[in-house]
């Protein structure tokens, strides 16, 4: 569990990777990540435990990395949401260019960009691309769809910033991928929902999900009046909607939302 005071820490302040000891003069292999606070009686506050060859990024080096690399780009960006739980941290920017993506007429889709980081070592650090749904802003995130470029927090990728940035060059050609994104749900929104559909969906591609979390976006396909024409075009943006928009956000609601694209997709595969 994440403390709720680290919540509260600034995602950019500054972090300090050290050698743990016992009995205060016994070297451990493992090391402490730290992050500075607000707090003057305890300034650093523990973050997590890593290894001796553990890679530790600030967020704000990731940030301005992704932010260089738009700059670069043919494309137009601007902050759109950022996720900080103390430990792990997530930063999107939405593409302000405007792309012929149309699932169905006057449902446009848009692309998306974030980053991840953490300082546990809980999640890689890396980029991804996505999809929006311009009417609502419900990010679309797919292991099978869009590119992720990772990295891995180990001394042997002390050279990540030249790796990621000769791989993000992609970024000037992602418009095929959402226009190829976008008729691959057009033709979910064809697709009228039926009870042996939500069946197999839930005993296949969203078997790993709780009961809670698959209810909640099932209970968002059947009350909401914007869902009411039940394609699979509907269903997906009921979970989306759910899992990019929750209140009280966690990391699982974006591997959630994962999982629900790629599942809702395979109706139509």
């Amino acid at each position: 569990m994440v403390r709720n005071d680290l919540k509260n820490v600034s995602p950019y302040a500054e972090i300090q990777k050290e050698q743990l000891a016992y009995g205060g003069f016994m070297k451990s292999k493992a090391y402490g990540v730290k992050i500075q606070t607000d707090n003057p009686e305890k300034p650093w506050s523990e973050v997590g435990i890593v290894s001796s060859d553990y890679l530790l990024v600030p967020n704000k080096e990731i940030v301005n990395m992704a932010e260089e690399i738009m700059s670069y780009s043919n494309l137009n960006f601007d902050t759109e949401k950022e996720f900080w739980n103390g430990k792990q941290f997530f930063k999107t920017w939405q593409c302000l260019d405007e792309f012929d993506a149309e699932v169905q007429v006057g449902d446009n889709l848009g692309l998306g960009l974030g980053v991840w980081n953490s300082y546990d070592g809980s999640t890689r650090a890396k980029m991804v691309l996505f999809a929006y749904r311009l009417a609502c802003t419900n990010g679309m995130t797919s292991r099978d769809e869009f590119s992720e470029y990772n990295f891995k927090h180990d001394i042997q990728n002390a050279d990540w910033e030249y790796d990621m940035e000769k791989s993000m060059e992609i970024i000037n050609h992602a418009e095929e991928n959402i226009v190829e994104f976008a008729n691959k749900c057009s033709n979910l929104s064809k697709h009228f929902i039926r009870v042996k559909d939500i069946s197999e969906m839930r005993k296949r591609q969203f078997n790993t999900m709780g009961t809670s979390v698959f209810g909640k976006a099932m209970d968002n396909f059947l009350t909401n009046e914007e869902y009411d024409t039940r394609t699979g075009w509907d269903f997906l943006n009921a979970g989306t909607d759910v899992f990019w928009h929750n209140k009280k956000q966690t990391s699982s609601d974006f591997n959630h939302n994962k999982l629900w694209v790629d599942g809702c997709l395979k109706l139509v595969a």
